[in-house]
């Protein structure tokens, strides 16, 4: 599987996260990315936090919308800030 460079993007309609499966409101930023799998592509969407959350320790699986969204300050707890 391949995948795109991730971005991070600003909503200009809702969305839901792919791994929690909560709304991604309007003028919230979020991250994006593509992935092509045999002919296959599928576009990603998650909030910042649940990104970072999974992406953290060097392995990034999830199932889609069966993730709990970190809260914004356990995640900056985490990292030290």
């Amino acid at each position: 599987m391949d995948y795109s460079d991730v971005k991070n993007v600003t909503a200009r309609k809702q969305h839901k996260c792919m791994n929690c499966g909560e709304k991604i409101l309007i003028g919230e930023a979020y991250n994006k990315w593509t992935t092509f799998n045999c002919g296959d592509v599928g576009i990603n969407k998650m909030h910042i936090e649940c990104y970072e959350a999974l992406s953290g320790d060097g392995e990034f699986e999830y199932s889609l919308y069966d993730g709990e969204r970190p809260s914004k300050r356990s995640l900056g707890d985490e990292h030290g800030t």
